[in-house]
């Protein structure tokens, strides 16, 4: 949490003490204009369940942009009535994955004053990447410690 607010969060929500969707959709609502939700809402996690809860973050006539799913996680259940058409929600997705992506975004990362660095909470030699795949498919933990971004380093 400290970290999203040195890289310019004004709000934080932690998931782990905050474990009730309508009420996280309740403090987003409750830190935006007349409650109606965010502008605009991205969803990066890449955790199947945080696309409808963001999609319910989302204002009427926002957009909601998805770039957390760059693997086939599988399907989800969600009511396209409800979400989307009536909200008018202009829905975007973004595949990042591509070499130009990592090509333009380097410079930005070299030249950007931000702690990027720091979102690293593992790095693991490439005998233990498993463990890291792993983690990253559901449980978020790498020996009892919460994994947000896994680096992978050279054996030692």
């Amino acid at each position: 949490m400290e970290l999203a607010k040195r890289l310019g969060a004004d709000v934080t929500i932690n998931i782990e003490e905050v474990t009730s969707v309508e009420e996280r959709t309740e403090l987003v609502q409750a830190e935006t204009p007349r409650k109606e939700g965010a502008d605009v809402v991205f969803e990066c996690a890449g955790f199947l369940p945080a696309t409808p809860e963001g999609l319910g973050y989302t204002r009427r006539s926002g957009t909601f942009v998805e770039v957390g799913h760059f693997v086939d996680m599988g399907s989800i259940d969600f009511n396209i009535n409800q979400l989307l058409m009536r909200k008018n929600l202009r829905v975007e997705a973004i595949w990042g994955s591509s070499y130009e992506h990592f090509v333009r975004g380097l410079p930005l990362l070299e030249q950007s004053g931000l702690p990027f660095a720091d979102m690293i909470s593992h790095q693991l030699p490439l005998s233990q990447v498993g463990d890291g795949f792993k983690a990253l498919d559901g449980g978020y933990r790498i020996q009892g410690e919460t994994a947000i971004k896994i680096a992978v380093r050279a054996e030692e």
